[in-house]
């Protein structure tokens, strides 16, 4: 990497003497990207290919991505980095973050993150994430010897994260062996002759939605609780909006349940805020449960976590009947997250899935993510956050590409150096 040259001003009490400082050196203490001139062709090809695959370019793809370099095609070079196995390990990781409670990207591999890798795979349209009816598990006839067999002995996958974990741990290509399959197959119990049952009480196929339905989901945001909990993780982590940043507490209250208390001058001025939002939309779930490792579902009647304290006050609050979900965010909000009118309200998860996926913030948010991850950069500028509605626009005209998305994001990041 060249070292260019800068004099730079310090000052000692009334006198401005001049220093002469490496150019480097000031980018690194004042957060500046080094300029093109100041990045080697080479140290760029190895740049995207640690952040792409996480591993070092051959001599000879370190040789052709130095010459696309300074020709000018940084998309040819990102193209080969994605190309590599150790791509799929990148995915993951972004994926990890996007889908747990912690944002912690070092959590056991599972169910919700291989739905991510298989769609960026295959290049499924990303909206299925949400919407499709199919999962990702691993074929153990595509895993030679003693660890195919291994696998095969810890279906059905959805009943326990083992086959993922074991994969993450002893390969380390994680995309080649997975297979899309209906998440209902996934979930047959096996029974002790090796032949398979339907679940009773698992999800119906009319409301199998994509990652929404994983066993991962099930288990961090529909356990115990009140199931407002995925409604929340929705909106903070595939719509990128924390609540507490479109909290409305003119918004009709109508939906909130019996078990939030009505203090007036708390529940006025802040638990109708959230809340109104949030009872409204989770009334999609209101047939779901997620105990003994299994979801639970019962079109009969809502699960009893929707009735707290409905005997108790029931004057006070809504009396939750069936799954029909609604949307009372005011005109602003669903103007920040590009929620269309059409998309409003329905019943069951499925229905308010399809919303949420046909949303803008919704590739906003992945292209924002994917940004952040292949830049390595916490906060966003104003410049950033105009590329990425750049590159947002992109994902959507690409089909939803989850590739595609990470080939654009890498290159407008490169581009920069």
């Amino acid at each position: 990497m060249a070292f260019w040259l800068q004099h730079s001003p310090v000052h000692m009490g009334r006198k401005t003497k001049f220093i002469i400082v490496p150019r480097i050196v000031l980018a690194l203490l004042w957060g500046f990207q080094p300029s093109a001139q100041g990045t080697s062709a080479e140290d760029i090809v190895r740049l995207i290919y640690k952040r792409l695959p996480g591993d070092v370019p051959t001599s000879t793809e370190l040789q052709l991505g130095a010459e696309d370099i300074r020709a000018g095609r940084f998309e040819a070079v990102v193209r080969r980095a994605t190309s590599k196995t150790g791509f799929f390990r990148v995915i993951k990781e972004w994926a990890s973050v996007l889908t747990n409670v912690g944002t912690d990207a070092n959590v056991s591999y599972n169910e919700m993150s291989a739905m991510f890798v298989l769609a960026a795979r295959d290049g499924i349209d990303a909206r299925e994430l949400l919407t499709g009816k199919w999962t990702a598990t691993y074929n153990p006839e595509l895993i030679q010897g003693v660890a195919g067999r291994v696998i095969e002995e810890m279906y059905p996958a959805r009943t326990n994260n083992k086959h993922y974990a074991y994969v993450e741990t002893h390969f380390s290509d994680i995309g080649s062996a997975l297979q899309k399959i209906n998440q209902r197959t996934a979930t047959k119990i096996k029974n002790t002759d090796d032949t398979f049952t339907d679940d009773p009480s698992e999800v119906p196929e009319a409301e199998i939605s994509g990652i929404l339905t994983s066993r991962p989901a099930g288990e961090e945001y529909l356990s115990a609780g009140t199931n407002r909990r995925l409604i929340r993780w929705i909106m903070e982590h595939l719509l990128c909006t924390p609540l507490s940043s479109i909290r409305d507490t003119r918004e009709p209250d109508f939906r909130v349940r019996h078990d939030v208390a009505r203090e007036p001058g708390e529940y006025n001025n802040n638990c109708v805020g959230c809340h109104a939002k949030l009872d409204s939309q989770a009334g999609a779930l209101a047939y779901f449960d997620f105990n003994s490792n299994r979801f639970r579902y019962r079109s009969d009647r809502v699960q009893n976590k929707y009735l707290q304290n409905a005997d108790t006050s029931p004057e006070v609050g809504y009396n939750t009947t069936d799954d029909s979900w609604l949307n009372v965010m005011r005109d602003y909000n669903n103007a920040r997250l590009g929620w269309g009118s059409a998309d409003k309200e329905g019943n069951g998860l499925a229905s308010y899935a399809a919303a949420i996926a046909s949303t803008e913030a919704y590739p906003k948010c992945l292209a924002q993510t994917a940004f952040k991850k292949v830049c390595r950069k916490e906060e966003l500028d104003f410049q950033d956050k105009k590329t990425v509605d750049g590159l947002a626009q992109e994902f959507v005209d690409s089909g939803y590409n989850l590739k595609e998305l990470f080939i654009q994001a890498t290159v407008k990041c490169m581009e920069k150096l």
